[in-house]
């Protein structure tokens, strides 16, 4: 079974997470230390590692970048009884 890892999509360049990204990450997936997840930012995908966890915060690192592949051809439909 592929277990996939949580993203979240980020607006700055130094890839921190808003308030309820790291909320989500803390209350909602009860992530703990050493579990990754990925960070999504100008078209490339960070995977980050978590070092430290409490409460309300968190501090990750960036253990590997992949570039994301803008190439795919994807198809859509969607039916409406």
């Amino acid at each position: 079974m592929v277990k996939f890892m949580q993203r979240y999509m980020v607006n700055n360049s130094k890839l921190e997470l808003d308030i309820s990204d790291k909320k989500h990450i803390i209350n909602v997936m009860r992530m703990k230390v050493n579990e990754k997840f990925q960070i999504v930012y100008d078209k490339k995908v960070y995977t980050c590692l978590i070092e430290y966890i409490d409460k309300k915060d968190l501090k990750y690192k960036v253990v590997n970048i992949e570039e994301c592949n803008q190439d795919k051809q994807i198809r859509v439909i969607i039916a409406s009884s």
